[in-house]
């Protein structure tokens, strides 16, 4: 996913990938939650239902313990990067001052390399525009994991570093 979101232009990239991890962070949701019998997942997610928006799932998930504070406020950072591109009707790249001041505020990618030691040596982002990927991809595939593993009697060393 990586490759594909830097080759686009920065609000392409943005709305792609915080729609992804939007996706992912639903799906380790749904590991919590009820749904009628009858029902699918529009039930809860779906047009005109209360856990459509990114922010309600970010503020659930955070309420069933699914991460942690500073896990919160990186998803909420990444919420206003992308609401930053999607709302406005100027250009806006990771060079706008509003894009820089939210973006900088996101630290998963860091926080889980010095967890990982040897990635942290490997991988360095080297501008926001790449921190905000490499986080939002981490993210994304840290809830993808857990939500495939949630219905398991599984452990994982890795999946537990990078749960932040």
């Amino acid at each position: 996913m990586i490759h594909i979101v830097q080759e686009e232009n920065d609000r392409a990239a943005v709305l792609a990938s915080v729609s992804l991890l939007d996706g992912a962070l639903k799906a380790l949701l749904l590991t919590k939650l009820k749904i009628p019998n009858n029902e699918n997942e529009n039930y809860l997610f779906g047009p005109n239902t209360p856990l459509r928006p990114l922010s309600a799932k970010i503020k659930l998930g955070y309420a069933l313990n699914l991460y942690g504070p500073l896990t919160l406020a990186d998803l909420e950072a990444i919420r206003e990067v992308r609401n930053c591109f999607a709302h406005s009707m100027l250009r806006v790249d990771f060079k706008t001052q509003e894009v820089i001041n939210v973006a900088k505020r996101i630290t998963y990618f860091v926080r889980a390399g010095e967890k990982l030691d040897e990635l942290a040596r490997i991988i360095v982002p080297a501008n926001l525009r790449n921190n905000f990927d490499m986080s939002v991809t981490g993210l994304g595939l840290m809830f993808a994991i857990k939500a495939s593993y949630a219905n398991r009697e599984f452990s994982s060393p890795f999946i537990d570093a990078i749960a932040l």
